[in-house]
């Protein structure tokens, strides 16, 4: 809606937390908030207690609350465009994109190492968020954090990073991907949650999409406290500089250069 304080004058039936709804009412979207006000009472939804909302066939708004309760409004054909554009703020809403970066100690911070380890192994989150605050939908911002692309986005940073540490000693090189990917297994296990929590919202009717977005967004800042708490493990790894070939694998390598497999 382009006010979001303008009001609807609707028919409501239903329940809101075991309060009858049946008659005239007038609702309103204000910030993060939700208001239906009959003639005898006023009710307060945040929009973190919608599970979701949809266009009925008639033309009247559905919507589900915290599991249970659920309210229909209908504002007649004359008003019927005002109600669809005010499920379309509400789910504009519900389906934002929160800020994840705010608490972390190592995104960001002077004391966590910025430098070009850091910014490489932080990229795939920086570019997914960067297009999901292009996209012009919820389903865009979606997309923009796919689960299997960031995974597969940490992979090659951590063996580019390992291979620019070692370029010319392939066993000291796979020994440092090998320990970096260990040390990375809390942050794949959240990129396997967020995937999970991806199919199920893609999966989801218009009815339970606030609640199942709210999941994917829980999934999604896992991913960067995880990654933030990795990168923090990580540092000091990559800081320290590059141990010297042993003079015993130099020999040998003079003797049979090694492949990089």
């Amino acid at each position: 809606m382009a006010d979001p304080a303008v009001q609807i004058t609707v028919t409501a039936t239903g329940l809101i937390r075991g309060h009858e709804l049946s008659g005239s009412a007038a609702v309103a979207l204000r910030g993060e908030q939700l208001e239906l006000v009959t003639r005898s009472e006023r009710h307060a939804l945040p929009l973190a207690a919608l599970d979701g909302a949809r266009i009925l066939e008639s033309g009247a708004l559905e919507l589900a609350l915290d599991g249970a309760d659920a309210v229909v409004l209908y504002a007649g054909i004359n008003g019927a465009a005002s109600l669809k554009a005010l499920g379309d703020e509400l789910f504009t809403r519900a389906c934002a994109i929160p800020e994840f970066t705010r608490a972390l100690r190592g995104l960001g911070s002077r004391h966590a190492g910025p430098g070009a380890e850091h910014d490489r192994f932080f990229r795939p989150l920086l570019e997914a968020r960067r297009g999901a605050e292009r996209a012009a939908r919820a389903d865009g911002a979606r997309l923009a954090f796919d689960a299997a692309s960031l995974r597969a986005a940490f992979n090659r940073r951590l063996r580019e990073m390992a291979h620019e540490r070692y370029p010319h000693d392939p066993p000291e090189r796979r020994a440092l991907e090998a320990e970096a990917t260990d040390v990375a297994a809390p942050l794949y296990q959240a990129i396997i949650a967020l995937d999970f929590a991806q199919r199920a919202l893609d999966a989801a009717a218009d009815i339970e999409r606030f609640a199942r977005w709210r999941e994917w967004t829980g999934a999604l800042q896992r991913v960067f406290a995880q990654a933030d708490d990795v990168w923090l493990t990580l540092r000091p790894v990559f800081a320290a500089p590059a141990a010297p070939t042993p003079a015993w694998r130099r020999i040998f390598r003079g003797r049979a250069p090694e492949t990089d497999a």
